[in-house]
């Protein structure tokens, strides 16, 4: 039975049980189970969101409306996962998250066989995608009254379900067509 420690040194437990060590990633210890919960457990925008918009939802978006890759684009937060969300503006000023971040994306981005650093089409979906949110959540309510914006705010079981889903069914379409090629 695996012993149960409260103070594993640099690691995180995860939702499935894991341990996984946020300073030197192994990536027998990254599953897809623990990323979506992971992200669809973070809010966009700090948490400071009008609505609870999550980074899971966020990436599903990405990954439905790039010209790119679409599992690059959904796996482009899943360092988020174990380190959390943290709005740019306060990133930019922590360089040692940065670090952990960019080993984190490209442990994730080995093991599961998608490009890092991204494609310019997935920094793009990103990019439009913030755009999109800023408009359609964050500033929803303070434009004129006839102004609609359609924004389902998914739950946190749900943002898990849809992200899951959408890997499977990418997963698959990748792996076929690598066994088309082949």
């Amino acid at each position: 039975m695996k012993q149960e420690n409260l103070f594993t040194p640099d690691c995180i437990r995860t939702n499935t049980g894991q341990y996984v060590n946020v300073i030197n990633p192994d990536p027998s210890t990254i599953l897809i189970e623990d990323i979506a919960h992971g992200l669809a457990g973070q809010l966009r925008f700090g948490a400071q969101s009008p609505i609870r918009y999550t980074v899971a939802q966020h990436c599903v978006e990405c990954a439905r409306h790039t010209e790119g890759d679409k599992f690059e684009a959904l796996m482009h937060d899943a360092s988020e996962a174990y380190l959390g969300d943290m709005a740019s503006p306060i990133k930019q000023h922590l360089p040692d998250y940065k670090v952990l971040e960019e080993k984190f994306s490209i442990v994730i981005a080995n093991k599961f066989g998608y490009n890092y650093p991204y494609h310019s089409l997935t920094k793009l979906a990103d990019i439009n995608a913030l755009k999109w949110e800023w408009d359609a959540v964050m500033l929803a309510g303070t434009h004129p009254p006839n102004t609609i914006y359609l924004v389902e705010a998914w739950s946190a079981e749900r943002a898990k379900e849809e992200f899951l889903k959408m890997f499977h069914e990418l997963d698959i379409l990748r792996k076929e067509s690598v066994t088309w090629v082949q």
